[in-house]
């Protein structure tokens, strides 16, 4: 996907999304970050009760209560920002580890792929779909967009 093809996408969804930004979060020693599939329906025992939109006017989806991935699964992570006239917007793009895109794939079971989301201390950012045919090809959520830096610079480093 090209760079402005992506960033008219992140566009697009955070403004459907409402994704709320957030100030100067308050300090702590070290923001948690996770990876978990996401279901279009309520699983009992699996899933969250609450589900959250991925599409603009979409039905709610569900994450699953425990991570497929955690911080230990990023080999790296990188700061974006955005400014679509209306002051920056900082993310946060994820590279995952060879192990952690194999978890991903044993994680499909014998579906053709599913849907991941990233969790920050609890909230939920974006989602992508793994193909587990294409695992190359695939780009995990952003955790983003927000209007504090700082705290896009703390998930940063918790990533490291």
């Amino acid at each position: 996907m090209t760079t402005i093809h992506h960033a008219g996408v992140v566009l697009i969804l955070t403004a459907c999304f409402g994704v709320q930004t957030y100030g100067d979060e308050p300090t702590k020693a070290k923001v948690t970050v996770e990876f978990r599939w996401i279901e279009s329906v309520t699983i009992k025992g699996v899933t969250e009760d609450t589900g959250h939109p991925i599409v603009c006017g979409g039905d709610d989806w569900y994450a699953h209560r425990k991570p497929v991935l955690t911080g230990t699964d990023v080999a790296s992570a990188r700061l974006s920002t955005l400014n679509v006239g209306l002051g920056d917007q900082y993310g946060v793009e994820f590279t995952l580890t060879a192990g952690a895109v194999k978890k991903l794939a044993e994680g499909c079971g014998d579906e053709r792929g599913r849907m991941l989301t990233v969790y920050v201390d609890g909230r939920w950012y974006g989602s992508s779909y793994f193909d587990k045919s294409k695992p190359q090809a695939f780009s995990p959520p952003t955790a983003g967009y927000m209007t504090s830096k700082t705290h896009a610079e703390r998930i940063l480093e918790a990533s490291k």
